[in-house]
């Protein structure tokens, strides 16, 4: 599951276009601030509208979360002409979606993706499946979760209850959103996962 949920190593190299994910983690904004710096990508698409809701009060007003990281990019030197956003979005099927409605991305060919190590596998899925041939290369971070002390990681999502749900979570996510076409769907995984996911799903 842990490839699944956290994608595999992969070569950074310079892209096209840096593809920022929407999300209050201040981590986004300072991971696409040092692959710029890093001259690793010399135009950015940021994604997040306002959300109107959800559990945590800091993912609800008014700016929308793209135009907070795009200000804090440009405070940081990162010219504002390089920088698009996009400002409706409230998930990570509609940052991509609508991201297509913001920038033709006809003469992309490659991405590097902006976001936690724990949105990875779902992510850059969801970007492989809107623009196939485009070659998406992540770049993430370490992040924290609800109810668990320090950062989630590949290493150590086993080591406590909390970090087991998540990642479990997560995988069954991934596959529900494949099948809704919102990603590219999951292949070649274990008969001991499929069967897995096939009993949770026919308990809910």
């Amino acid at each position: 599951m842990t490839h699944i949920v956290f994608g595999n190593a992969s070569v950074v190299e310079p892209c096209d276009l840096m593809f920022v994910f929407g999300g209050i983690d201040p981590g986004l904004w300072k991971t696409a601030l040092e692959a710029y710096q890093r001259g690793l990508a010399d135009r950015l698409l940021i994604t997040g509208g306002v959300k109107t809701q959800g559990l945590d009060p800091r993912t609800t007003g008014d700016p929308p979360e793209s135009e907070i990281m795009r200000d804090e990019l440009v405070a940081a030197g990162v010219p504002a002409g390089a920088i698009q956003v996009e400002t409706r979005s409230s998930n990570t099927y509609e940052n991509v979606r609508y991201a297509l409605e913001v920038l033709d991305f006809e003469s992309i060919a490659s991405i590097l993706a902006i976001c936690t190590s724990r949105g990875v596998g779902r992510q850059t899925r969801t970007l492989q499946h809107a623009l196939p041939g485009v070659r998406i290369l992540p770049y993430a971070f370490h992040s924290e979760i609800r109810q668990r002390s320090g950062l989630l990681t590949p290493a150590n999502w086993r080591d406590d209850d909390v970090g087991r749900r998540y990642v479990w979570g997560q995988v069954m996510r991934i596959f529900e959103y494949g099948r809704r076409g919102h990603l590219l769907p999951l292949t070649g995984i274990s008969d001991e996962l499929n069967a897995l996911i096939h009993a949770a799903l026919s308990d809910q």
